[in-house]
């Protein structure tokens, strides 16, 4: 029998039949449900396991700390316990804070804070194609023979903080890998290249072009500022 608080999550999401997915945020994804408004929910199963933990452990916690969660339907008869990414946030966060799984559960808090923050420009009508840095110059070096230049961005913020970033094919190339290489690559292996100090891919679509010239071909400038950067 369902206590009063069980109706009232019911409720919200009775209209919610939820499909079965994958959430992914640049190089970090993960088994996840989908409501039906796009949001993303996760079962405690789904939240535990992607860090080794045991299910019963994740439930004990949000219970114990009356995070957030709701009941979903699955297949339009089957109900479930499901909590949304606020609460997986804060049960990884308190992993962290234990040392348990604290390399997954870091990465893992990383791209939930990084997603929600993007959902909250995009509710606030920041929408992503809004420029916040400007492409000034665009740099060829060749730094190997016989193999493709690296293109070096010099970027702007609005505060007027400059920094450098490396077009990621162009990066892969000077080396002799093919640019999908990123995407090949083993969970345990992004993990390794985590603690080596390896930033990762950005995909970046906040980069405008500056009214000088750059120092390549303009219809190529126009190419690079939707292209993924690594950090120096």
């Amino acid at each position: 029998m369902r206590s009063e608080t069980d109706t009232l999550l019911t409720e919200t999401a009775s209209n919610n039949c939820v499909q079965l997915t994958t959430w992914k945020w640049k190089d970090f994804s993960t088994t996840a449900y989908q409501l039906s408004d796009g949001s993303y929910v996760m079962s405690y199963r789904q939240m535990a396991l992607k860090v080794n933990q045991d299910k019963n452990g994740a439930k004990n916690f949000v219970e114990k700390a009356n995070l957030p969660r709701m009941e979903v339907k699955i297949n339009n008869f089957l109900w479930a316990n499901a909590v949304p990414l606020t609460t997986v946030l804060a049960y990884w966060k308190y992993l962290c804070r234990l040392g348990v799984e604290k390399q997954m559960a870091s990465l893992g808090c990383q791209a939930i804070e990084e997603f929600l923050a993007e959902q909250e420009r995009i509710a606030l009508g920041w929408e992503s194609s809004k420029p916040s840095q400007t492409l000034k110059t665009v740099y060829e070096v060749s730094i190997l023979p016989n193999r493709a230049s690296l293109r070096v961005l010099f970027l702007s913020d609005r505060e007027g903080k400059n920094e450098y970033r490396i077009e990621l094919e162009s990066a892969l190339k000077s080396i002799g890998v093919f640019p999908d290489w990123l995407d090949k690559l083993r969970p345990k292996t992004r993990m390794q290249l985590s603690e080596k100090g390896f930033s990762g891919v950005q995909q970046t679509h906040y980069i405008t072009r500056s009214e000088k010239e750059s120092k390549i071909h303009e219809q190529e400038s126009e190419i690079i500022v939707h292209s993924k950067l690594l950090s120096i």
